[in-house]
C-alpha cells in the first residue's frame, strides 16, 4: 500500500508489517506506477537504470510484480463494504476509574508533564474527601454491561485505601466476563504477600510504578528487594504483573541498563514514562522527539484510517465523577455523572467519537505525513505541550521533511 506525503512516501507492507520509506524521486515513481503509466513510458520520462533500479527493489522486496494487465487497488476498504467495526457495535478497550485515593509517596514529578501518561500514578488535583463507594457500584454495574475488555483502577495508589479496594474489585470481578482484565496501578509500597494472594483470587494485574529518575540506583534496587517476595506470589500462580518505569533527561542514559535491572523481576512488560520537565522544545529529550513507527499489520492500516490509534476504545471516570476520553484528557468533559448519571449519553449523542475518530489526518501537521497511519501518538501529552487537541509537537521528522 503506497501512501503519500507532501514531499516522500511510504509503502505499507500489510503481509509483513514493514513500512519501507522512500525518497521523492521513488515517491513519484511508484506514485506514477500506481496512476497506469506503463514501465516504457516512465524510462522515457525517467532515467532507464534508476527505473530499473526501483523495480527490482519493489520485486526483491515482494511488494510488486510485472503484469500486463492493470488492478484496481482500492485501500480504503478490506473487501467489505461496510466498516468493520460500526458506531453500534463499539468496543470499550480500556476503561480508567480513578478512586479518590491518597499515596504514601511524595515524588517530586507526580504533577508533571509525562509521555504516555495514563500509564502512571498520580494524585488527583480534584480529588474529594469522601469515598464515595456507593457511586462505584453503581458505575460499573453499568459499565460492565457493555463490552469492556480491561478495567483500570488508579489514583494517588489505591492500595492505601485496601478495604474499599477490596469491596470494589470482588464486586467488579463478581460481575464482570472472564474475559475481562482488571488492573491496578500502585507505586508498590504497600503491595506486600497478602495483598499479592488476594490479587491471585480474584485474577487482578498490578501495573507497579519504579522511580527511576536522577541517581536511580539505589532507590530501584532499595524496591526490589522490597517487592521480590511479593512478585513472587503472583509468578507462582500465573498472574501477570507490568512495570512503568519513570524516567528523566538525567536517568535517559541508563536506560538500558535500567532495563536489565528491572527485567530480571520477568514482568510481563516494562513502559518507560519521560518526565518533561519543561514544555519548551529544547528541553525536550531527542529520544521522545524522535519517531515512534510501529508494524502495520491490514487490521491496524484500516482501523487507523477510520480511528485513533490510541484513543478509539477509550474512556475514563475521575476521582470527581466526570466522564473523560482519556484519563490525561481532565479538561475535555463529556458528562458530570454527579449531576447526570446516564453513562450511555456520550456514545448516543456521539460526544466520545470526536476522540475515537480523531486520525492523524485530521491533525494539521500530520495529515500528509506518510507515515499518519504507524505512528504512535499521545494526543494528551500534545496537547498539554501545544494547548490544541488537534496540535502536534512530539515529532521529530518534521525537521527533515
Amino acid at each position: 500500500m503506497f501512501i503519500n506525503g507532501s514531499k516522500k512516501g511510504a509503502i505499507y507492507n500489510l503481509a509483513t508489517g514493514d513500512i519501507i520509506s522512500l525518497d521523492e524521486e521513488w515517491s513519484t515513481i511508484v506514485k506514477l506506477l500506481e496512476k497506469r503509466v506503463p514501465i516504457n513510458e516512465l524510462c522515457i520520462l525517467y532515467n532507464q537504470k534508476k527505473v530499473e533500479e526501483i523495480l527490482n527493489g519493489l520485486f526483491n522486496n515482494n511488494i510488486g510484480k510485472y503484469s500486463e494487465k492493470w488492478y484496481y487497488n482500492e485501500k480504503h476498504r478490506r473487501g467489505v463494504v461496510e466498516n468493520l467495526i460500526s458506531d453500534t457495535n463499539f468496543r470499550i478497550f480500556k476503561c480508567f476509574i480513578e478512586l479518590p485515593t491518597d499515596c504514601s509517596l511524595n515524588c517530586t514529578f507526580c504533577t508533571k508533564p509525562k509521555t504516555f501518561p495514563c500509564q502512571t500514578c498520580s494524585i488527583s488535583s480534584k480529588r474529594p474527601l469522601f469515598f464515595d463507594e456507593d457511586f462505584y457500584y453503581k458505575i460499573l454495574k453499568r459499565i460492565l454491561t457493555m463490552d469492556v475488555q480491561n478495567l483500570i483502577f488508579y489514583g494517588g495508589d489505591p492500595l492505601t485505601s485496601w478495604e474499599k479496594l477490596i469491596n470494589i474489585l470482588k464486586f467488579s470481578r463478581d460481575i464482570a466476563n472472564k474475559g475481562i482484565g482488571i488492573f491496578v496501578i500502585t507505586n508498590g509500597t504497600l503491595f506486600n504477600t497478602e495483598k499479592a494472594e488476594f490479587f491471585v483470587g480474584y485474577k487482578i494485574q498490578p501495573i507497579i510504578m519504579f522511580d527511576c529518575t536522577g541517581d536511580w540506583n539505589e532507590k530501584v534496587f532499595s524496591k526490589i528487594n522490597m517487592i521480590e517476595p511479593t512478585l513472587k506470589v503472583l509468578k507462582n500462580n500465573n498472574i501477570p504483573f507490568s512495570i512503568t518505569a519513570i524516567i528523566d533527561k538525567n536517568s535517559e542514559i541508563a536506560k538500558k541498563e535500567i532495563k536489565n535491572v528491572l527485567s530480571k523481576l520477568s514482568p510481563q512488560l516494562i513502559t518507560y514514562l519521560i518526565v518533561l520537565e519543561n514544555l519548551s522544545e529544547d528541553e525536550i529529550p531527542q529520544s521522545l522527539m524522535n519517531m515512534n513507527i510501529v508494524r502495520i499489520n491490514a487490521e491496524t492500516f484500516y482501523h487507523r484510517i477510520r480511528h485513533h490509534p490510541c484513543l478509539y476504545g477509550t474512556m475514563a471516570i475521575t476521582a470527581d465523577k466526570k466522564l473523560i476520553p482519556c484519563p490525561a484528557l481532565k479538561d475535555d468533559i463529556l458528562l458530570d455523572l454527579s449531576l447526570d448519571d446516564r453513562i450511555d449519553m456520550p456514545f448516543e449523542e456521539r460526544l466520545i467519537f470526536k476522540y475515537w475518530d480523531l486520525t492523524l489526518s485530521k491533525v494539521e501537521y500530520c495529515k500528509e505525513c506518510e507515515f499518519r497511519y504507524g505512528c504512535i501518538d499521545c494526543r494528551a501529552i500534545d496537547k498539554i505541550l501545544t494547548g490544541d487537541i488537534y496540535g502536534k509537537k512530539l515529532c521529530s521528522y518534521k525537521r527533515g521533511r
